[in-house]
Formats: structure tokens, C-alpha cells, sequence
């Protein structure tokens, strides 16, 4: 496996699965990984401006 992995570059990977792939499981597969993106996305923003308010009511 690690020869194959060491001459096989994960673009000529994801070719050959993209093309054994169902109809449409591309772009499930796109869609779920935008919401995911998106998700973690918000949720560092809200983990973010949370810490913030922290420290400022700790500074008092």
C-alpha cells in the first residue's frame, strides 16, 4: 500500500473514485463538506467572541 500511495497522487486517487462514484455522490459528498466547513466555521467565530467577553469581565 505505501508503494501504490508513494507513485499514486490523491488527485489520480480521487479521479478513479470520482468515476466509480454513483450519480450525484460527488456532490453529496461536496455539499456535506461545505456544511461542515461552514459549521465549524460558526462555531470558532461563536468560541471566539466568547473568550473575548471572558477576559474583558476577568480584567475587572
Amino acid at each position: 500500500m505505501r508503494r501504490e500511495l508513494a507513485r499514486t497522487t490523491l488527485a489520480e486517487l480521487a479521479a478513479v473514485a470520482g468515476k466509480k462514484a454513483p450519480e450525484g455522490f460527488t456532490q453529496d459528498i461536496r455539499s456535506w463538506l461545505n456544511d461542515r466547513w461552514a459549521a465549524r466555521t460558526d462555531t470558532r467565530a461563536s468560541d471566539t467572541q466568547e473568550g473575548s467577553a471572558k477576559r474583558r469581565r476577568h480584567k475587572t
